[in-house]
């Protein structure tokens, strides 16, 4: 992940899960040297599952992800 985004340099936003350990271990990682600065917002979903695959993750994860498209287009 950290090369396409060094590469890349697209605006980049992390969707996490609040829940599961390794969300929460994801969260910690893209906060710190050296992926400090390259994600340019975390979003978090109320759900344990890491694969957003619990019932009603699609819809949380969509609106998550339309989120950030649109802060994208402003």
């Amino acid at each position: 992940m950290l090369q396409a985004l060094l590469r890349h340099r697209l605006p980049a936003e992390a969707i996490l899960c609040v829940g599961d350990a390794t969300a929460i271990a994801a969260d910690a990682e893209i906060r710190r040297w050296p992926y400090e600065g390259l994600i340019r917002a975390t979003q978090t979903i109320d759900t344990d599952s890491h694969t957003f695959a619990r019932p009603g993750d699609e819809a949380m994860l969509l609106t998550a992800a339309l989120s950030a498209l649109a802060e994208l287009e402003a």
